[in-house]
């Protein structure tokens, strides 16, 4: 069933000071999105699959600066992927502008539908609120969505920010394929990267 939803996105309280309760309604919506169900759908694309063009891209369309930050982020790829893990139906798209606000609270907008790590829901939400600098680029802020993640939701906070760098790695490579500037996924990678290296 789709339900119809016109309330405020959960970027305007990250953009009105309320960011730390954002990042508290993010982890709880993933949780709720979490809760085991007996029938899941039976036409979910695997995690892995989902990016298996950003496993084929081509380092040569990215900036010279910025190559090994796509180096870097397939290599961790790779590493997450072949580390076995919990396989769980995933929302795929759990980011501020997908996230509404209705009558029964914060609930997300239309599921890309994967089949995956649990920590890979988080991923989006590193990337937003889009276009605001002080908070997505910000190393404190990484730092603190990945402890409360984990402290909520029980992963693994090194697998948090491994996801976070490789979905923002993997959108960069989506807007070069599409002719668009990645001047924002440019912003936050390096960042998401410095704080995964210093990750236990």
């Amino acid at each position: 069933m789709t339900e119809w939803v016109e309330g405020t996105t959960l970027a305007v309280p990250a953009k009105d000071g309320k960011d730390a309760q954002a990042m508290t309604a993010i982890a709880n919506l993933v949780g709720m999105l979490h809760v085991y169900r007996p029938d899941p759908p039976a036409d979910l694309v695997d995690l892995r699959d989902h990016f298996k063009d950003f496993f084929a891209a081509d380092v040569r369309f990215w900036p010279d600066t910025a190559r090994d930050l796509f180096a870097r982020s397939v290599g961790i790829a790779y590493a997450v992927f072949d580390k076995p893990h919990a396989q769980i139906p995933l929302h795929g798209n759990v980011y501020h502008n997908d996230v509404f606000l209705a009558e029964r609270g914060w609930i997300a907008g239309v599921p890309t539908g994967l089949l995956g790590d649990p920590a890979y829901d988080l991923a989006p939400s590193f990337l937003h609120p889009w276009g605001e600098v002080k908070l997505a680029a910000d190393p404190t802020r990484i730092n603190a969505m990945a402890d409360l993640y984990s402290e909520k939701l029980g992963l693994k906070r090194k697998r948090i920010l491994a996801f976070a760098a490789i979905h923002a790695a993997n959108s960069a490579c989506r807007a070069l394929a599409a002719g668009e500037s990645i001047n924002w996924q440019l912003a936050v990678l390096p960042n998401l990267l410095a704080v995964y290296d210093a990750a236990d």
